[in-house]
């Protein structure tokens, strides 16, 4: 059996909700068409699974917005470790759970690369919920950093949590460094 290459890999998951993480098939397997009687070895994590495919597809399309915002693989690993630096830099602890209030945005697929880089969870912050129930959210999460954009800090000025915009702290982010983390092992999955 063959996955088609528009499937997504909640489409997997949805279509098998038994299959472990550690059973589901590579990730570079779901983008080119390969048969699904692969299985990933246990040590593999999905950060490593991203590392390969971004690793054997560098300068292919990863990832792209309606609004005609793209990378490449290549690219978003960048992204991803610098993101991952900056989480480290503002103290984020393997297990911790991070905020992330952004648009669908090749950042917001780079931030989540991050997040699981550092070993940390994702806490999705819908910008569209009120303002009251995003705050409550992060706090009752105990959320040490959410990753926003301008437009959604406003969410969060009355709180005492901890933001940091990727769309305004570009300088910060491009002297972080491009080489990756992987904070993340199979035994805390």
């Amino acid at each position: 059996e063959r996955i088609p290459t528009y499937r997504s890999i909640e489409g997997v998951f949805l279509d098998q909700p038994d299959l472990m993480l550690k059973k589901a098939p590579l990730l570079a397997d779901i983008f080119v068409d390969a048969p699904l009687t692969k299985t990933p070895p246990a040590h593999l994590t999905l950060t490593r699974a991203l590392d390969q495919s971004a690793q054997n597809y560098s300068d292919r399309p990863a990832v792209s917005s309606l609004e005609g915002q793209s990378m490449t693989y290549k690219e978003l690993k960048a992204r991803a470790a610098r993101i991952a630096h900056i989480l480290k830099e503002e103290g984020v602890k393997v297990g911790d759970p991070v905020g992330v209030c952004m648009n669908r945005t090749p950042d917001m697929i780079a931030s989540l690369w991050a997040i699981l880089s550092v070993g940390a969870a994702y806490l999705p912050l819908d910008p569209q919920y009120p303002t009251d129930r995003l705050q409550y959210m992060a706090e009752d999460a105990r959320t040490p950093l959410i990753l926003s954009e301008f437009e959604f800090l406003d969410r969060f000025a009355e709180s005492s949590l901890n933001c940091f915009c990727l769309d305004r702290q570009k300088k910060r982010l491009a002297a972080a460094s491009d080489q990756g983390l992987d904070l993340a092992h199979p035994d805390g999955l």
